[in-house]
């Protein structure tokens, strides 16, 4: 009986030593399979993750098209009011240098018309005062040919 007893202590010994291998195994694959699996989660997690991102992203901008359309439109109607605007002030200013150009084209008109008369005048006095001159010779040589005229009468 003390065989079977040593022989089952043996048996048991070595079915204990299986069992701890076998449990060590089982340990370390329960811990690659458990570090796999939160490995791949962890991927599926990310691109979980990344996708709805990408999806939310989507969303806004599908969502702010409207008022990225409403902004782009009325930029574009203040670009076409600020021009129309521009074009008015550019008409007037064109306006009011073209009536300063006529205003001192005119005055420069009367000033060279006034100028031009009072040469015209001043040349008249002179053409007058030369007249005057050569008929008072005129006479005195008139009176002095009378007189040496006379003298040979």
């Amino acid at each position: 009986m003390e065989k079977v007893q040593e022989k089952m202590k043996e048996t048991q010994s070595a079915q204990d030593k299986q069992t701890k291998v076998l449990e060590d195994r089982l340990q370390v694959e329960l811990k690659k399979n458990r570090d796999a699996w939160m490995a791949s989660e962890k991927i599926r997690k990310e691109r979980w993750e990344k996708d709805k991102v990408q999806e939310i992203r989507a969303q806004t901008v599908k969502g702010l098209e409207p008022e990225i359309q409403r902004i782009v439109e009325r930029n574009k109607e203040d670009i076409r009011k600020l021009e129309e605007k521009h074009q008015s002030e550019l008409r007037v200013k064109r306006e009011d240098v073209l009536q300063d150009q006529e205003r001192k084209f005119q005055e420069m008109c009367k000033r060279l018309t006034r100028k031009k008369l009072e040469l015209l005048d001043a040349e008249r006095e002179k053409n007058k005062s030369n007249c005057m001159i050569s008929m008072r010779d005129f006479s005195a040589n008139l009176k002095r040919s009378n007189c040496v005229g006379n003298k040979f009468l």
